[in-house]
């Protein structure tokens, strides 16, 4: 079974409050630690610097040394003037130049042109030619006749080759062609470089040419 809950007696509440004194606090000064206080230390004051007064040396005025004053130089006495002898004149001889004797110059020889001749006048007068050196060269072969070759019955041809020049020089001579038999060679050859000396007559003025090479047969045959 439940009690059942008696009721509760209030009483009022101003009697209950009771009244609580009031506690004043007491509030202490807050007194500051003194700070330090550093002693403000000016720097030292530099001392001035003396200036120097420029003390102005008295300038020495140069002492005037008396001059000496030199007496003067006798001048010297004029001598006479003695004249010289008159000396006798002096013959110079005259250089004699040499005489360069100036050799006389050669005349000059005048140019004439070629006359023109024709053809037929050219080869005419250079058959002409041949003939007269052919002629020539055989009846030297029969004089250089080796009498060798003569008694063993030898017989041969030697042909020759040379070049003439206008004045009629032989040069270049040789043989093209032997007979065989060296001492007839050698006899042909000698017909130009013994008998003849290596030189024919001068061209004739038709024959216009600079040099002419020229091929001749020396036969050797027993008549």
């Amino acid at each position: 079974m439940f009690a059942v809950p008696q009721p509760v007696k209030t009483e009022p509440v101003e009697n209950a409050i009771e009244a609580v004194p009031q506690v004043e606090e007491k509030v202490e000064p807050i007194v500051e630690e003194p700070k330090e206080v550093k002693p403000i230390v000016e720097p030292p004051k530099k001392a001035p610097t003396p200036v120097k007064k420029e003390i102005k040396k008295p300038i020495k005025k140069p002492i005037k040394k008396p001059v000496k004053k030199t007496p003067p130089k006798p001048k010297p006495k004029a001598k006479p003037v003695v004249k010289p002898k008159p000396q006798p004149p002096v013959l110079q001889k005259a250089e004699v130049k040499p005489t360069v004797k100036t050799q006389p110059t050669a005349p000059i020889a005048k140019i004439e042109p070629k006359p023109a001749y024709s053809a037929e006048q050219k080869a005419n007068a250079e058959q002409a030619y041949l003939y007269a050196l052919r002629k020539k060269i055989i009846g030297y072969a029969q004089d250089t006749y080796p009498r060798r070759a003569k008694r063993r019955r030898w017989e041969g041809d030697v042909l020759i080759e040379f070049i003439l020049t206008p004045a009629g020089y032989i040069t270049g001579l040789k043989i093209l062609k032997g007979s065989g038999k060296k001492i007839l060679d050698q006899a042909a050859l000698e017909i130009f470089q013994v008998k003849m000396q290596n030189h024919f007559k001068p061209f004739p003025k038709e024959i216009s040419r600079d040099s002419w090479s020229i091929k001749v047969p020396v036969t050797y045959n027993l008549r």
